[in-house]
């Protein structure tokens, strides 16, 4: 990012696990007010039809990198729009939540406990990636944009937002010329409150 951390990459990595193996993982959904289930996954087929400017259609393989609890790859997963629903994340606390939340809402999510910034899928193996709230937590954001090049499929197309008040227009702008120079096609995101999106676009994608 813009300014050079004080942190190693492993003091960076290893503080993110603890804080939400150890603490956030049980009260996040509480803190953050997420709710499960087919009313939501309605509501968010709605949002996301707002942030990719097009309904979200059929998508084959689904991934969330930093699933945390589930937020979007459970509510996501409910909808027959989406055949098989993936997430990953470096903290296991956040899957067994996860876990729970898909269970809970009576649908199936595939998950992986990795790093962002190095995930253990081929290459052109998704449809669809969303990455919510991700990048601030990692010390190489430019490497998860180029995981997400190299996971989309042709005609792919992903998701990336971040709040305001985690990442600076200049530090997001630098995302954006990282995600641009691993070759996808970028299309800055709708005016969102407190949000900062892209919506990227593998090759092969002919919405003009």
């Amino acid at each position: 990012m813009s300014e050079k951390s004080h942190y190693t990459d492993k003091e960076i990595t290893d503080s993110n696990i603890v804080f939400h193996d150890e603490f956030d993982a049980e009260i996040y959904d509480w803190k953050w007010g997420k709710k499960y289930g087919s009313e939501e996954m309605e509501r968010m087929l709605g949002e996301y039809c707002v942030y990719m400017g097009e309904e979200l259609g059929r998508v084959g393989r689904y991934l969330d990198i930093g699933c945390g609890t589930g937020t979007a790859v459970v509510n996501l997963s409910l909808t027959d729009r989406i055949e098989e629903a993936h997430g990953s994340d470096i903290s296991i606390g956040m899957l067994r939540a996860c876990h729970k939340n898909a269970k809970g809402a009576h649908t199936h999510v595939i998950l992986t406990q990795s790093n962002a910034e190095s995930l253990p899928y081929r290459d052109e193996s998704f449809d669809f990636i969303t990455c919510h709230a991700i990048l601030h937590h990692v010390p190489h954001p430019e490497q998860v944009v180029r995981e997400v090049h190299r996971l989309l499929k042709p005609g792919g197309r992903a998701l990336v937002a971040e709040p305001v008040f985690h990442i600076s227009r200049n530090e997001f702008q630098e995302s954006i010329a990282a995600m641009k120079g691993a070759g996808l096609r970028v299309e800055p995101g709708p005016r969102i409150p407190f949000s900062r999106t892209a919506v990227l676009r593998g090759a092969g994608d002919e919405k003009a």
